[in-house]
């Protein structure tokens, strides 16, 4: 998983659908302080930070990479306006739901057919390594976030 800070104004935000919370954009722009612009591609806002992606907005900007998953998890706008979701909570909870289910249906597999299904196996590995990756982006994302607060809150960010 990657984070970063781009200080900086959207300048494009195609929104491509909206799923309950969750933003998916076609292409998002954001042109920083210094004049570069940082195109973020098909990406994800999720929650109060979908809400506060809007061409035109200035501040600081928090995205992530994560297996096939990227986006804007955190927002902190020049108005004052703070705002943090992370997107990848719902395949976190869907990791946890899939790991039990994979687990007894292998074990239960194993102990009825004498032997481990290999599909049901390569999938609990997946899902045990997808689990991982999720939650430890989330959990970088969200230090990121708050370690950022803390440093602005003190002047020095």
């Amino acid at each position: 998983m990657s984070v970063a800070i781009i200080d900086g104004t959207i300048e494009r935000a195609d929104l491509g659908r909206r799923a309950k919370q969750t933003q998916v954009y076609k292409a998002l722009d954001i042109r920083d302080k210094l004049g570069t612009l940082h195109s973020i591609g098909r990406s994800v806002a999720h929650g109060e930070v979908a809400d506060q992606i809007a061409v035109g907005a200035s501040g600081r900007f928090y995205t992530f990479k994560s297996l096939d998953l990227k986006g804007v998890h955190g927002v902190r706008k020049d108005d004052g306006t703070a705002a943090y979701s992370h997107p990848g909570a719902q395949n976190v909870k869907l990791f946890k739901i899939l790991i039990p289910l994979l687990t007894v249906l292998v074990v239960g597999l194993a102990i009825l057919q004498g032997g481990i299904p290999v599909i049901a196996a390569i999938g609990l590995v997946l899902s045990v390594v997808g689990w991982i990756v999720t939650n430890n982006s989330a959990v970088e994302a969200r230090a990121q976030f708050d370690g950022d607060g803390a440093l602005r809150a003190a002047g020095r960010g």
